[in-house]
């Protein structure tokens, strides 16, 4: 929901942070590898190239250099943040809570991690058409692991991990639908950052975010609901 523009930018600095400049990160360096180009760092998580791309589509012919992202404004923070992730990945047309889910996790991840919320089929398409289109049946596969016993215990049904019949028959009546589309994509988000090489590096942090992007994503979209997660 367009509406909730802000609240999901706000979600995305806090976990993002300030400026940082390791140079075992990709996107503190121009060139998007490490070792490639000037290593400047990234600042509210806006990386080297993607500041590189906005200095170039608005006629800032400036080097960038680390001092230019140490002193980025929080509202080229949000101009970057829509005009690269928020529109393109069609946050604007989704459910509450379902457009936290996919706009932190591609502006962490990019426009290969966000392949996965395609829910296992061949992107085509824009996501919020595919995500919208999907029934209750056709998210039950993907909801594993932890989330889906999550789910359960929330829906107060046997928490066996299995999504089968009682399970989305419960999801339907409760009109869960777009809940449980909220732990599938979070299912299939922490499956994503695993096969990651840095998960060992990075991944504690991955699966603590993509857990609060979970729960505000809930919140988002069921304000009240006390959830067990």
């Amino acid at each position: 929901m367009d509406t909730n523009l802000s609240r999901c930018l706000a979600f995305t600095e806090k976990f993002e942070g300030r400026y940082q400049a390791s140079r075992h990160d990709n996107g503190n360096w121009t060139g998007g590898n490490i070792g490639s180009g000037l290593l400047v760092g990234t600042m509210r998580g806006i990386s080297a190239p993607i500041m590189q791309r906005w200095m170039d589509e608005t006629g800032d012919d400036r080097q960038l250099t680390s001092a230019i992202m140490r002193t980025m404004p929080e509202s080229i923070f949000s101009d970057i943040a829509k005009r690269f992730f928020w529109n393109p990945f069609g946050c604007a047309e989704m459910p509450s809570g379902i457009d936290l889910m996919v706009f932190d996790f591609g502006f962490n991840t990019g426009e290969n991690g966000l392949r996965c919320c395609y829910l296992g089929q061949q992107p085509s398409g824009m996501l919020d058409a595919h995500l919208s289109s999907l029934t209750i049946a056709q998210i039950a596969p993907y909801l594993t692991g932890d989330q889906a016993v999550d789910f359960q215990d929330l829906l107060n049904v046997k928490t066996d991990g299995i999504i089968g019949p009682e399970t989305q028959a419960a999801a339907s009546a409760a009109g869960m639908r777009d809940g449980m589309l909220i732990f599938a994509l979070a299912s299939r988000q922490r499956h994503y950052y695993r096969q990651l090489s840095s998960f060992r590096r990075f991944g504690r942090g991955w699966l603590a975010r993509t857990e609060a992007r979970m729960n505000a994503a809930l919140d988002f979209a069921y304000p009240g609901l006390r959830t067990a997660v």
